[in-house]
C-alpha cells in the first residue's frame, strides 16, 4: 500500500517501508505535484516553484530530467503514478493514499455528522483527522513561496478542525478531555479570547473553578500588558457567572446519536440561510476554491475587522457558480447564518438595486422588525452592522455595480466575511475596505471538456476531440459551454462535431447566434451587451476597433495607433475595458480579448465597416512602421526598403537598438503573422509584402521557414499584382531561401534563380550578392563544394565593388568555409580569421558568430582541436545570445565533433545533449541524427 505525506515532513512509503527523495528540487517537485494531487501542473508552475524565478536556459529540459530523475527515485509502483500531461505533469494519489485528501474527507464528514446531531462521530472523525498531521505541514520541504502559503493554509485548516473536534467533546459532556488541546491551541493564538473562554467554561464544568478563574487573570493582564485593552464583553460575562459558580453554565448534555430532522426550529431564528441553490455541473476551479478559503482563513479575525474578498471576471465566466459552491462548502464556518443579494449591477434597461433595498432585506432576515428600520441609508448601515456584530455571517453580494453600491452592505465585526461578484475591478474596495481581489479567467481546456462532459453525459462525452473542439469554440467560457450543452440535450441524436461545424461556418453573427438558450440570461450576446452598454464613448469606440486587429494580442503603442490616439489617451481607455472585464491584460503589458469577446467586437464593427477599415489600415502602418526600423536593426546587411511614403502612427513603437528589434520580432511574431494574412485578403498589397520582407530574416534565425515560406507567397501574390519586379525578386529570394533551409532544395533553387535574373537585368548589384550568398548556401546543403565556391567569390567581388563591409564580411566566411571543405584549409583559415577581425571591428556579432564556428572546422581539420573546441564555444555562446537556436545546435554538434576527436568523450555527450534540447525545442528534423549519435555513443 503506498502512503503520501504533506501534514508534516514529505513521506512516502510503500508497505510501510520509507522511499527517500534526496535533492532539493526533485522534494519541491513532488510536494508541489502532490498539493494539486490529480490535477495537471503546468510546466510553467513547476519550473518557477523549482527554480524561483531564476530558471536555466533550457529549463522545459531540466524540468523533463527532474521529473525522469523523481521516477527513478520513487520506483515502483510509485513513480508510475507521476504521468505527463499536454502541458505539464500531474501525480495521481487516492484519498486514501495521500493525507490531505484523507484529512478534506474525514473534516467533511465530521461536519456532516457534526450538523446531524451525531456528536459521536463528529468527534471521531475530526480526532482521526488530526491524527494525520505529524508536524508542521511540509517541514521539509525547501522554501518557496506557494509552499509557505500551502503550510499556512493547512495550519489554519488543523486549527479549525481541532475546535470542531473540542465542540463536539463539550456537547458530549467530556470536559476533562478538553484543558490540554485548548491549552495548545492558546500557545498557538494567544490572544484569541474565545479559545480562552472555552478553556475557562471547560475547567469549571470539570470542578476546576479556581483554576478557570486564574485563566481569566493570565488573560487579563496579558491584553493589557500586550494591547492596552481589558478583556471582551463575553469573556467578562463568563467570568462573572464562573464567580457566582452559575450552574447553569453546564448546557444539557447532548445524545451521542444523530439529532432527528426538524422543521424551521432545527435552524433556530434569525439564522438567515439566503444562499441560492449551488450549481449541480460545478467543475474545476480548485485553485481558486482553494484562495477563497486561504484568505478567508488567513484574514479572519484580523484587527477585528470583517473579511472581504472579490471575484472579478468578464460576463459569462462563471463568477456566480464560483462563489455560490464556495459559499455552500464553507456555510458550516458560519453558524450565525448567511445572507445574500443579487445587485444586479449590469442588467439591461434598469438601474443596480439600490444599497437600501439589499439592507431591508438582511436586517429583516436578522431579527429586526420592520418597524424598526430606519429610514436613511446611513441609519439602514449601521443598524445591519450592530445587528451583525458578535456573529458569524457571510454575505454574498452577487453581480456589484462599484464598489459605493457595495461599502453599505460590508459588516464591520470580525467573524463575518463577505464576497463580492463584479465584472469591473472594484478597486475602490481593495483601497478603503482591504478587499482580497481575485481575478477569475475562463476554465482550462480540461475543465471545459468536463463540464461538458458531465453535462451530456458518457454516451455523448466519448469523442474527447469533439469536446475540445467545441469548448475551444465556446472560448472556455462556462456560459458558452452551459448554453452549447443545453442545445445538445436538447437534440440528443445530433452529433457534436455538428456543432463544431455551426460554431465555425457561420461567421460572427452566426457563431453568437448558436450561443443562445432562449433568454436574455443565457445568450452570449445580450450578457456581453450589459457590460458593453455601461462603457463611455470613448471606450466603446476603443472596444469596436479593436476588432480590425488581427489578434491575439496587442500592445498600448499598436492599440493607439490603431484607433488614431496619442499612447496617454489610449492607455486610459484601455484601463476602461479592462476594468470592465471586456479586455484581459497581459504581461509587457499587452492586451487581449478572449474568442466570444472578440466575435462580439467583429459584429459590433460590422456595422460601420468605413471606420473599421480605416482602422485596419493605421493598423497595418503601425506594425509596417515597426518592423522596417526593427529589420534593419536585426540585420544591417539587408537592402533598406525605398520610402513609400507611409503616414507616421500617432504612437510610433520605441525600438532602440538590436537587442529590443529582436524583443519585438518575438513579442509580435504570431500578430505579424496575421497582418501579412489580413493584409492578403484586404488587397493591401503594399503592407503585404513589405512586412513578409521585414520579418523574414529574423524568422530565418529562429527556424520558422514554413511561416516564411507562407508569408513569402502572399508577398508574391502581391507584388504580382502590383507589377513591381524589384519586390518580386525580394519575395521570390526570401522563399528560395526559406524553401533551402525547409530541404526543399529544387524548389528553393528555382525561386533563387528567378530573383537572381531580375537583380542581374536591374543592375542591382547588392541584391545579386546577397542571392549569391544564398545559392552558396543551398549549394552546401548539396555537399557541392566547388560550387559554393562559385556563389561566395561571386558575392565577396559584389560586395567590395559596392563597399558594403557587412557583405565582405559575410563573404570571406562562405569563401573560408568552402575552401576548407575542399581541403585547402591553410587558405580557408586565411579568409576565416579576416573575416572574424573585420566582423568585430564592426560589431557584427551575427558574422562574428558565424565565422567563428567555421574557423573552429578549419582547426578540427588542422588537428588543433583545442583552438577548435574554444573557437565553436565562442560561437555557441554569441549564437544563443542572439537566440538562434538552431545555428547554436550546430556549433554544438561541431563542438561535439571536436571533444570526441580530441579523446574527451563526456564532454562531447554534453555538447550533443545540449544540441538536441535546442532542436527538440524548435522541432527541427536533425534532432533524430543528433539521437542516432548520442546512443552510437553511449553504447560505444
Amino acid at each position: 500500500m503506498l502512503r503520501f505525506g504533506l501534514l508534516g515532513p514529505l513521506l512516502i512509503t510503500h508497505h510501510n517501508v520509507a522511499i527517500p527523495v534526496i535533492g532539493e528540487r526533485r522534494r519541491v517537485l513532488l510536494a508541489q505535484l502532490l498539493l494539486e494531487a490529480g490535477t495537471p501542473v503546468s510546466t510553467d508552475r513547476l519550473i518557477g516553484a523549482l527554480w524561483s524565478g531564476t530558471p536555466p536556459r533550457l529549463a522545459k529540459q531540466a524540468l523533463h530530467n527532474q521529473v525522469k530523475r523523481l521516477r527513478d527515485a520513487l520506483g515502483e509502483p510509485a513513480g508510475r503514478r507521476l504521468a505527463t500531461g499536454a502541458d505539464g505533469y500531474l501525480f495521481e494519489a487516492t484519498e486514501d493514499e495521500l493525507d490531505i485528501l484523507r484529512f478534506a474527507a474525514l473534516e467533511s464528514a465530521g461536519r456532516a455528522a457534526a450538523d446531524a446531531g451525531d456528536w459521536a462521530a463528529a468527534a471521531g472523525a475530526f480526532a482521526d483527522a488530526l491524527a494525520l498531521y505529524r508536524a508542521q505541514p511540509l517541514a521539509d520541504v525547501p522554501e518557496r513561496p506557494v509552499f509557505v502559503d500551502a503550510a499556512e493554509y493547512w495550519r489554519a485548516r488543523r486549527f479549525q478542525a481541532t475546535r470542531r473536534h473540542l465542540d463536539a467533546l463539550r456537547r458530549l459532556g467530556r470536559h476533562d478531555e478538553l484543558p490540554d488541546p485548548l491549552t495548545e491551541l492558546i500557545r498557538e493564538h494567544p490572544l484569541d479570547e474565545g479559545l480562552r473562554g472555552q478553556l475557562m467554561l471547560a475547567l469549571f464544568l470539570g470542578n476546576r473553578q479556581a483554576e478557570a478563574l486564574a485563566v481569566y487573570e493570565q488573560t487579563r493582564r496579558l491584553l493589557v500588558d500586550e494591547l492596552g485593552i481589558e478583556p471582551g464583553p463575553q469573556l467578562r460575562r463568563l467570568h462573572s457567572r464562573i464567580l457566582r459558580s452559575d450552574q447553569t453554565l453546564a448546557p444539557p448534555r447532548e445524545s451521542a446519536g444523530p439529532r432527528p430532522s426538524g422543521g424551521a426550529d432545527a435552524v433556530g431564528p434569525n439564522v438567515p440561510r439566503q444562499l441560492p441553490a449551488t450549481i449541480r455541473h460545478f467543475v474545476g476551479r480548485a485553485e481558486h476554491l482553494h484562495a477563497l478559503s486561504a484568505a478567508a482563513e488567513a484574514t479572519d479575525g484580523h484587527e477585528g475587522a470583517a473579511t472581504v474578498l472579490s471575484v472579478e471576471g468578464t460576463a459569462g465566466v462563471g463568477k456566480t457558480a464560483l462563489a455560490v459552491h464556495w459559499a455552500h462548502r464553507v456555510a458550516d464556518r458560519f453558524p450565525d447564518g448567511q445572507l445574500y443579494a443579487d445587485l444586479r449591477g449590469f442588467y439591461p434597461g434598469a438601474p443596480p438595486a439600490a444599497p437600501a433595498e439589499a439592507l431591508h432585506r438582511f436586517l429583516t432576515a436578522l431579527g429586526v422588525p420592520p418597524q424598526r428600520i430606519p429610514a436613511a441609508l446611513e441609519d439602514q448601515a449601521a443598524l445591519y452592522r450592530s445587528a451583525a456584530a458578535g456573529r458569524r455571517l457571510l454575505i454574498l453580494l452577487d453581480n456589484a455595480h462599484d464598489a459605493e453600491q457595495v461599502r453599505p452592505l460590508l459588516p464591520a465585526s470580525a467573524g463575518c466575511v463577505a464576497l463580492v461578484t463584479s465584472r469591473v475591478r472594484l478597486v475602490g474596495l481593495v483601497a478603503s475596505a482591504g478587499a482580497v481581489p481575485l481575478a477569475l479567467d475562463r476554465l482550462s481546456a480540461t475543465e471545459s471538456a468536463d463540464l461538458l462532459a458531465r453535462r451530456l453525459g458518457p454516451e455523448r462525452a466519448g469523442d474527447r476531440a469533439a469536446l475540445a473542439s467545441v469548448a475551444d469554440l465556446c472560448a472556455r467560457l462556462p456560459l458558452a459551454l452551459n448554453i452549447l450543452a443545453a442545445r445538445a440535450l436538447t437534440e440528443p441524436t445530433r452529433p457534436l462535431a455538428e456543432y463544431t461545424a455551426e460554431l465555425t461556418e457561420e461567421g460572427a453573427r452566426g457563431r453568437l447566434d448558436a450561443l443562445n438558450a432562449g433568454d436574455a440570461a443565457t445568450d452570449v450576446r445580450t450578457v456581453f451587451s450589459w457590460s458593453y452598454a455601461r462603457l463611455d464613448e470613448a471606450a466603446a469606440r476603443l472596444f469596436r476597433l479593436l476588432a480590425a486587429h488581427p489578434g491575439p494580442d496587442l500592445s498600448t503603442r499598436a492599440a493607439a495607433s490603431l484607433a488614431g490616439l496619442e499612447a496617454g489617451t489610449a492607455r486610459g481607455l484601455l484601463d476602461r475595458l479592462v476594468g470592465a472585464h471586456l479586455l484581459t491584460r497581459l504581461p509587457g503589458p499587452r492586451f487581449a480579448f478572449h474568442d466570444l469577446l472578440r466575435t462580439y467586437a467583429v459584429e459590433l464593427a460590422e456595422a460601420d465597416p468605413e471606420q473599421t477599415r480605416a482602422a485596419t489600415e493605421r493598423a497595418q502602418d503601425h506594425y509596417l512602421h515597426a518592423a522596417i526600423r526593427a529589420a534593419l536593426l536585426v540585420s544591417p546587411l539587408r537592402i533598406p526598403l525605398s520610402d513609400d511614403g507611409s503616414p507616421t502612427p500617432s504612437a510610433p513603437e520605441e525600438i532602440p537598438g538590436e537587442a529590443e528589434a529582436r524583443a519585438w520580432f518575438d513579442a509580435e511574431h504570431t500578430v505579424l503573422a496575421g497582418l501579412i494574412g489580413q493584409a492578403g485578403r484586404l488587397g493591401l498589397d503594399r503592407h503585404a509584402w513589405r512586412l513578409a520582407w521585414c520579418v523574414a530574416e529574423h524568422w530565418d534565425r529562429r527556424g520558422r521557414y514554413a511561416e516564411i515560406a507562407d508569408t513569402q507567397r502572399i508577398a508574391l501574390a502581391a507584388t504580382e499584382r502590383l507589377g513591381d519586379r524589384t519586390a518580386q525578386a525580394l519575395a521570390r529570394g526570401a522563399l528560395g531561401r526559406a524553401l533551402v533551409q525547409s530541404g526543399e532544395l529544387e524548389a528553393g533553387h528555382e525561386q533563387l534563380n528567378l530573383s537572381l535574373a531580375v537583380q542581374q537585368e536591374d543592375g542591382d548589384e547588392s541584391g545579386q550578392a546577397l542571392t549569391h550568398q544564398a545559392l552558396a548556401h543551398m549549394y552546401a546543403r548539396r555537399a557541392e563544394h566547388v560550387e559554393v565556391l562559385r556563389h561566395g567569390e561571386h558575392s565577396l567581388r559584389l560586395f567590395r565593388g559596392a563597399g558594403n563591409d557587412l557583405g565582405v564580411g559575410v563573404a570571406l566566411n562562405v569563401v573560408g568555409w568552402a575552401h576548407s571543405q575542399l581541403g585547402a584549409y591553410h587558405l580557408a583559415l586565411d579568409y576565416c580569421r579576416e573575416g572574424v577581425e573585420l566582423a568585430r571591428e564592426l560589431g557584427h556579432r551575427l558574422g562574428e558568430a558565424a565565422t567563428l564556428d567555421s574557423l573552429g572546422e578549419v582547426e578540427h581539420h588542422l588537428g588543433d582541436y583545442a583552438a577548435a573546441a574554444a573557437h565553436f564555444r565562442e560561437s555557441v555562446d554569441l549564437r544563443l545570445e542572439l537566440s538562434q537556436p538552431q545555428a547554436a545546435a550546430a556549433s554544438l554538434t561541431r563542438l561535439g565533433e571536436t571533444l570526441l576527436a580530441g579523446g574527451d568523450p563526456v564532454s562531447a555527450r554534453r555538447a550533443w545533449a545540449e544540441a538536441l534540447a535546442l532542436l527538440d525545442g524548435i522541432e527541427h528534423s536533425d534532432a533524430a541524427d543528433l539521437r542516432v549519435r548520442l546512443r552510437a555513443l553511449r553504447d560505444g
